[in-house]
């Protein structure tokens, strides 16, 4: 974490939002303690991670207008607040599940993709296009397993220090491949 409670305090936040009115330093200072919240949660790169800001930046607005909050408490009340809003956020999501790149180095697609809600149908396609990915290059499979996850085509490029452009060319040579393949 590089933030700290004093830093919170120092420049305000609480009253700041409080307010509805974010400076520059209380908006990086916010998005800061949402990253770690998010992250801790798994939820870091999920598309959803925005909306989970914002809903946090307006029940801590909300809520600040209705009480008081203790000197020396706000980063930790504001960090209950986004907990409490990821896993809401996880609860409301069903079974889909976000992986970081981190947990996805660690697992296998097998792993990740094991749902037993999938018919033998969809198993069997699965299979299938399993089958088929070591046929592709290394970064096209990468890229299409990040794609799998929900990375967007900006997030994978940052992953991976390419261009967004290229991410988009992988995607495209690796499923036009895959349809060759499986195909025959």
């Amino acid at each position: 974490m590089s933030w700290n409670t004093e830093e919170v305090d120092k420049i305000g936040l609480e009253d700041q939002i409080r307010s509805g009115t974010l400076s520059r330093e209380g908006h990086a200072l916010f998005q800061e303690i949402m990253t770690s919240s998010l992250r801790a949660r798994g939820l870091l790169y999920s598309p959803d991670a925005d909306d989970i800001r914002q809903e946090v930046y307006i029940q801590a607005h909300t809520e600040l207008g209705q009480k008081e909050i203790e000197p020396g408490t706000f980063a930790f009340w504001l960090l209950s607040l986004a907990k409490y809003r990821c896993l809401t956020h996880h609860r409301d999501a069903g079974k889909r599940r976000y992986v970081s790149v981190e947990e996805y180095d660690d697992h296998t697609p097998e792993q990740l993709y094991d749902d037993p809600t999938l018919t033998r149908a969809n198993r069997a396609t699965i299979a299938e296009i399993n089958e088929a990915i070591p046929n592709l290059t290394r970064k096209s499979r990468r890229v299409m397993e990040l794609y799998s996850l929900d990375y967007s085509a900006k997030e994978i490029a940052a992953h991976l220090g390419i261009d967004e452009a290229t991410v988009r060319s992988h995607k495209r040579h690796a499923v036009s491949r895959l349809k060759r393949l499986l195909d025959k």
